[in-house]
């Protein structure tokens, strides 16, 4: 199995583990059109998790991801990552204004960003259709 981030246009990222990226691309189109992912493979050689807890009433909520899978999220993110960069090394405080900006200023320019989305070929490849969803011809 493979690890992927699959980063979409407005920002969000899901975490998908699949035989391959078409298996990505089919499990990615019951969350969006995995035409608009841009999958990111994941380092195989660490181990990577995320936790949830068990609430009283019986659902599970988001605790925390492993350090592993933190250190591979700034692929998803890297305007945000250099910015965050940029701010330490300026000495800016994480609890000022100027930082709170300056990160939301990042993350806007994340969520406006053209990047490839490199899911669409493997989508075509399992699917069989085109983005506009014609259906292969040997479908019938």
């Amino acid at each position: 199995m493979k690890a992927f981030l699959a980063r979409w246009p407005n920002g969000d990222i899901s975490l998908v583990i699949a035989n391959s990226e078409e298996d990505a691309c089919i499990t990615l189109d019951e969350v969006g059109d995995p035409f608009d992912v841009n999958l990111i493979p994941l380092d195989d050689r660490t181990a990577k998790a995320v936790h949830f807890k068990l609430t009283d009433d019986g659902t599970m909520e988001f605790e925390e991801v492993s350090g592993s899978l933190l250190r591979e999220l700034p692929k998803a993110w890297p305007i945000l990552d250099a910015e965050r960069s940029k701010l330490y090394q300026d000495g800016i405080s994480e609890d000022g204004e100027a930082w709170k900006q300056r990160i939301r200023d990042a993350v806007s320019r994340e969520r406006e960003r053209e990047f490839g989305c490199n899911a669409e070929d493997a989508a075509n490849r399992a699917f069989g259709y085109g983005k506009e969803g014609d259906v292969a011809e040997d479908d019938d």
